[in-house]
């Protein structure tokens, strides 16, 4: 069962990603071997991730039951992402050090908000990936990165409640 179009899925991606879900197992092991774990681990990538490109566990699934997207609408555990977009999928996962941010802060608390992708550093990582730096690459980006500000942005928004 799929989620929508490609570009929702890369969306649902980033979304589950930014919300910690990646709780579930799928039957997928080993699929891209010691290169790509080492490279992996040349970004400084989380031991989960490098452990599931080596087959040591699983690949978790990147949705499950609750609140997928900060609205409070419950969702089915259901995630299919396309394999034109594993390229993209990838290359946001690698590049979680690559963040802007800003830092605000008063007496009585301090956040850290991420205000986009440093693309210049992200491409770096594409080439580290052995991945073409195109549009396509770009917008499924743009799109992963767009809905994790959402996420963030949404998840603020009830703090400050």
């Amino acid at each position: 069962m799929s989620c929508g179009p490609p570009r929702k899925k890369l969306k649902e991606a980033a979304r589950a990603i930014a919300l910690g879900y990646v709780e579930r197992e799928s039957e997928t092991r080993g699929r891209f071997g010691p290169d790509v774990a080492a490279q992996l681990a040349a970004f400084k990538a989380p031991a989960h991730i490098i452990d599931i490109a080596l087959g040591e566990t699983t690949t978790p699934d990147l949705c499950k039951s609750g609140d997928a997207d900060g609205s409070g609408e419950e969702r089915e555990n259901v995630f299919v992402l396309e394999a034109a977009n594993k390229d993209v999928l990838s290359l946001f996962i690698s590049s979680q050090t690559q963040w802007r941010i800003v830092t605000l802060s008063t007496m009585e608390r301090a956040e850290i908000i991420r205000t986009g992708l440093d693309y210049v550093g992200v491409e770096a990582a594409a080439r580290g990936l052995g991945l073409t730096w195109n549009d396509a690459l770009l917008d499924g980006l743009a799109v992963m990165e767009q809905a994790t500000l959402d996420v963030e942005r949404k998840q603020r928004a009830k703090r400050m409640r």
